[in-house]
């Protein structure tokens, strides 16, 4: 059906994602049918709109914001190392990579979140994007009722980046109201704090990092050791792991020396991670089961998933998955090792 034909559209823009990184620009390692980097970056973004297109039509908002957000990462990742790095001019690049269709409907943000605690973290952030919200400790950084909304007001000169816009929130919206998938939650953060920087929003843009920081910091990686709680799991789990810090490293390189020179414990994570990941392949290749920690925080993020199934299938009540899924990481965060120190981030 259309949702078949959706995943099939998501996997061909992920694979050409994952092209994108191997080849490096090298022009000469690239396929038959594609005569530079730009023609790939632009394959890859109009499969994954397909996708979402296709996922829209179905009514799957699961599957809707998972493409969306990968839409914004397709779209941003084609001029944030080759023109925002090297500050070069942008905005000519990036619709360059613009497809040539319409965009599926981004749905309204709902009027409200609920406001949460969040797993231990202690920030209390002052919401950076509608000051009459309430100030409270959040899981996220703020709810993603009025702040989304006010957010969408900032606009952008280029329209190919309020495109771009329209996809994170969608993805941000959906991930912060029912925690069904921590990737997506992950990537829609550092989707913003992306389009927050290039539109100039360099506070929210901070906001959003920070987000994103905080949480790799208190679910993933064990403190004040850094060890990662997913390296004795499921390869995938750290292969995600690695990427989401690979790109927060990747926003690190376009702020001043200082920001850099607070934040060189992620740095120091990705390399930990690596040598991580390479142990955990040679011990799934022998045979050897995980640890008890491990397996637990697995069974956890199935709990998740198995949860956020039955949200699609419209088995139980957004609130309902938003609680179950919250009481899950929380336990996931009770077993990563240590309480989280906030002097690892001065």
């Amino acid at each position: 059906g259309l949702s078949g034909l959706g995943q099939l559209y998501l996997l061909r823009g992920k694979v050409l994602q994952a092209l994108v990184a191997r080849v490096a620009g090298d022009v000469g390692a690239l396929p038959s049918g594609f005569a530079s980097v730009n023609d790939v970056h632009r394959a890859a973004a109009d499969a994954i709109q397909s996708a979402w297109d296709a996922f829209s039509k179905v009514e799957d908002p699961a599957r809707e914001a998972k493409a969306a957000s990968r839409y914004a990462q397709a779209r941003l990742d084609t001029v944030w190392c080759s023109e925002v790095l090297l500050t070069r001019p942008w905005k000519a690049r990036l619709a360059e990579t613009a497809a040539d269709s319409g965009f599926p409907h981004v749905h309204a943000v709902s009027p409200a979140s609920p406001s949460i605690d969040s797993l231990g973290l202690g920030a209390r952030r002052r919401d950076l994007s509608d000051k009459s919200a309430n100030r409270s400790h959040h899981f996220t950084h703020r709810s993603a009722g009025g702040a989304h909304s006010q957010a969408m007001a900032l606009g952008s000169e280029s329209p190919a980046l309020a495109a771009i816009e329209r996809a994170a929130l969608l993805g941000l919206e959906e991930a912060t109201s029912t925690l069904c998938h921590l990737p997506l939650l992950l990537r829609s953060h550092l989707n913003m704090a992306e389009v927050r920087f290039l539109q100039g929003h360099r506070t929210l843009a901070m906001s959003h990092f920070t987000e994103c920081r905080d949480l790799v910091f208190a679910l993933v990686v064990s403190s004040p050791h850094i060890r990662f709680a997913l390296a004795d799991g499921h390869v995938g789990s750290a292969r995600s792991a690695l990427g989401t810090l690979n790109r927060l490293a990747r926003f690190l390189l376009a702020l001043d020396t200082a920001t850099i020179n607070r934040n060189l414990a992620i740095l120091d994570a990705i390399l930990q991670l690596e040598a991580d990941l390479g142990s955990l392949l040679q011990r799934q290749q022998a045979g050897a089961p995980a640890s008890e920690t491990g397996q637990q925080i697995s069974t956890l993020l199935h709990c998740i998933q198995g949860t956020g199934r039955l949200w699609t299938a419209r088995k139980l009540a957004r609130d309902e998955v938003f609680r179950r899924n919250l009481s899950a990481l929380r336990r996931v965060r009770k077993l990563v090792e240590g309480p989280w120190i906030p002097a690892t981030f001065p």
